[in-house]
This record gives structure tokens, sequence and C-alpha cells, in this order.
């Protein structure tokens, strides 16, 4: 019998680059809570339809349900893309052996450094996966995880 509850769970190396991190999401949560105390003190004291709350708290909801991220898992040596809304999110897979190579690329904006994380696919298309400021460690150590991957695969096939 394999269910959820007896099943083993399996040891899976899986990067993810997400367009909005953990942290920005339990920001938005809190945000839409305040705005929907706010409109519901504003309401009850003023009777009147607080607009403005009802706006910022669409776009908060709108933060908090869309999806748009990359995800590599090692294991099973597969690619996913998803966008889209949490219950209508669209999603892409591909292989690694869809993959040639990976790109990075460094720039500067003000006084901020950038990484932008880029794979090349044996078609000759290229899609960017992320882009954040280095000093985002946590991504910048994922990125390089799967680009030496991508680059020992490289290796071993020219060899």
């Amino acid at each position: 019998m394999r269910n959820g509850l007896l099943s083993k769970p399996r040891n899976e190396t899986v990067y993810t680059f997400p367009l909005f991190s953990a942290g920005v999401r339990v920001g938005y949560a809190v945000m839409l809570i305040c705005i929907i105390a706010a409109s519901a003190v504003m309401y009850y004291e003023q009777k009147h339809i607080p607009v403005l709350g009802i706006i910022l708290g669409c776009f908060s909801f709108f933060v908090l349900c869309y999806k748009d991220q990359w995800q590599f898992n090692c294991t099973a040596q597969r690619l996913e893309y998803t966008i889209g809304f949490i219950f209508l999110a669209g999603r892409k897979r591909y292989t690694f052996a869809d993959i040639e190579t990976t790109e990075t690329e460094y720039f500067t904006k003000g006084k901020t450094s950038f990484m932008k994380c880029i794979i090349c696919f044996s078609n000759g298309e290229k899609k960017t996966i992320a882009l954040f400021p280095v000093r985002k460690t946590a991504l910048k150590r994922q990125w390089e995880a799967v680009s030496m991957l991508f680059q020992s695969r490289k290796m071993s096939t020219d060899v």
C-alpha cells in the first residue's frame, strides 16, 4: 500500500528560483490582513466603501496568489517552469538533456551588483531563470550548484 502516510520520503535535490520569495509573500500577507482590518474599521465607522483599501487588497492578494518559478529537480533530471495563479498555473517541463549549458552575467545598477542566471537549450533558445542582487548568497549558491551540474555534464559528454 502506497499512500502519503506510509511511503518513505524521497531524498531529492531540488533548486527553486521563485519570482517572489517567501519573505515577500509573508510581507504581502501581513499587509493584506492590515488592509482588510483598516477597511473594515473605516466602513464600520464612516459607512463608506473603502475603494483604496479594496484596490490595495486586490493587489496584495494578486501577489500572494501569483506563481512564477523555475525548479530544477536534480534527482529526476527535470526542469519545471510554473507561471500563473496558484490554481490556474501553467507548467512547462524540460529534461536536463534539453539543456546545453548555463550562463551567468553580472552587471551593476547604481551601487548594487546583480546576477543574471540564464539557461541555454540545445535548440539555441535562451531563458532567463533569475535576476537578483549578488548579496543574496542563498540564491547565488543555488545557481552555482546548478551551473556546476551542467558544466560537469558538458565535460563528461565532451570526453
